[in-house]
């Protein structure tokens, strides 16, 4: 990925942070998932790597990262440098005002969310979106069973040993409940694409678009 260059001159741990997480899952293929121009909010940015590679590979689309961590966020900032494409706001998903974006990605976020707030997180997110806009999610999915074990064991050391991560509860579901999930908050043309092949966690990404005839509701 062309955005890990942009932190070669950040803190030993956020480079290997972003290295890792740039070589353990398919963003390549979430990236190439969004559009190349309009406005995308990506939800839980974390360092701002996927963000950072959406905003380099496509100069028309105009990228706002957000997260509830300031520490992410202060180095995610750090790698913008003059470019004017791209900016990063310390907030949770509903704490962000604006709406209309062209494309939503949320991205091995919703996992660590509580599930009681899956479908109220979901709706604020259709609501963020401006009519024929694009959710993108990237979620882990639980097969093959062997695959998913392991993953849920590494995320229980990122978020309850090394707090690497924010998050005191982890909620998987399988692709196609994911698919129920993204239908019920209203989204359509929904699919699901698994992308686990050549890696050892089971990668998932589930696609769907606001109607064109919907309104923002929040």
């Amino acid at each position: 990925m062309r955005s890990l260059a942009l932190y070669k001159d950040h803190s030993l741990g956020v480079r290997i942070h972003t290295t890792l997480r740039a070589w353990s899952a398919p963003l390549d293929a979430v990236v190439a998932a969004l559009p190349s121009q309009g406005t995308l909010l990506d939800v839980g940015c974390g360092h701002g790597l996927v963000s950072n590679e959406a905003a380099l590979r496509s100069p028309d689309l105009s990228v706002l990262g957000i997260d509830i961590s300031d520490a992410k966020i202060e180095a995610a900032r750090k790698s913008v440098g003059t470019r004017s494409n791209i900016e990063f706001k310390t907030a949770p998903l509903e704490g962000i005002g604006e709406t209309g974006f062209d494309a939503l990605s949320v991205i091995d976020v919703l996992y660590l969310v509580p599930e009681t707030a899956w479908p109220s997180f979901l709706l604020t997110c259709f609501s963020k979106l401006a009519p024929g806009g694009a959710l993108v999610l990237k979620e882990i999915g639980t097969t093959p069973r062997w695959k998913f074990e392991r993953l849920r064991l590494q995320e229980y050391m990122s978020t309850r040993v090394l707090r690497i991560t924010k998050g005191e509860t982890m909620h998987f579901e399988s692709g196609e409940e994911l698919k129920v999930r993204i239908e019920n908050a209203g989204f359509d043309q929904v699919a699901v694409h698994y992308l686990d092949r050549g890696y050892a966690s089971p990668h998932l990404v589930v696609t769907g678009r606001k109607p064109l005839s919907a309104s923002s509701t929040s």
